[in-house]
């Protein structure tokens, strides 16, 4: 005969009854060596300045996703072409990624300019909506991830503390850091996000920030290499030559109503009173 008490019951609807569903999911394994990622229908990658920007996305035949810095200019993004609202629960968007630095140390073009984050909008067609963007930044021996205000930058993670020789004369690659934006409903009526990057120096978190759009928006998310004011590539914005992009997930738990946790609640105490 086991012994069921009301606590373990309650304990384990309340365990239950958040789950989450992954709204789009993409670990690039489908794409060929050199195809562009505007190849699938889930994404449109597109480009700010000129023609040549075009399809620079491209699959490295591993499973990955590569972006040409020498080439690639301002504001770069891919968007995943599946909406979704943040309820209740949030919403986040995951993703993995590592950068190659030319071993060039810090450019001559300026400090603190982004290259790659997370980012949503408002439109499956980022150039006709809002968006918002939570970028990681470069600057000399360091990267930190953006804000929309002052201090600008935060959470320095050392170039060396990744596997990166910034200032080595030759290119070194990063290990892996793994990216999670957490989207909520702020108060205010907006989205707010946090984002979270776990890499070999351990974890940092972002202050959190008022992305502006409107609560039960719906928004699709992405990736971007962020705006950068100066002329030419981004690689001569930052020293970092690529970028290596994999394992990008949304996800929107979802909190069933106060009826159906009723009637788990019911059920659950139906098998209380079938054991004894």
């Amino acid at each position: 005969m086991n012994k069921i008490t009301l606590t373990s019951i309650s304990i384990a609807v309340a365990t239950s009854s958040v789950q989450a569903v992954i709204v789009a999911s993409d670990n690039f394994d489908v794409l060929a060596s050199g195809t562009a990622l505007d190849a699938s229908a889930d994404w449109n990658a597109k480009w700010q300045t000129a023609s040549t920007q075009q399809n620079l996305y491209k699959a490295d035949g591993s499973g990955a996703i590569t972006l040409d810095m020498s080439i690639a200019e301002v504001n770069y993004h891919g968007i995943h072409q599946t909406g979704f609202t943040v309820g209740t629960g949030g919403a986040t968007i995951a993703l993995d990624f590592n950068y190659t630095h030319n071993g060039a140390g810090n450019p001559a073009t300026g400090v603190n300019k982004t290259f790659f984050g997370p980012i949503i909008s408002d439109q499956p067609q980022w150039w006709n909506g809002a968006t918002q963007q939570l970028t990681i930044a470069q600057r000399g021996g360091a990267i930190g991830n953006t804000l929309p205000a002052a201090p600008w930058v935060e959470n320095w993670v050392n170039h060396s503390t990744l596997g990166v020789a910034p200032t080595g004369g030759s290119a070194s690659t990063s290990t892996n850091i793994a990216v999670v934006w957490s989207l909520s409903q702020g108060a205010g009526g907006t989205i707010e996000a946090v984002g979270t990057y776990t890499h070999a120096g351990g974890t940092t978190t972002s202050s959190m920030i008022d992305t502006g759009i409107a609560n039960g928006t719906t928004i699709y998310g992405g990736f971007s290499t962020g705006w950068n004011d100066v002329g030419g590539s981004l690689e001569n914005a930052t020293n970092i030559s690529s970028l290596n992009i994999d394992n990008f997930e949304i996800d929107v738990p979802v909190v069933p109503e106060p009826s159906s946790m009723a009637l788990a609640s019911l059920a659950a105490l139906g098998l209380l009173r079938r054991r004894r």
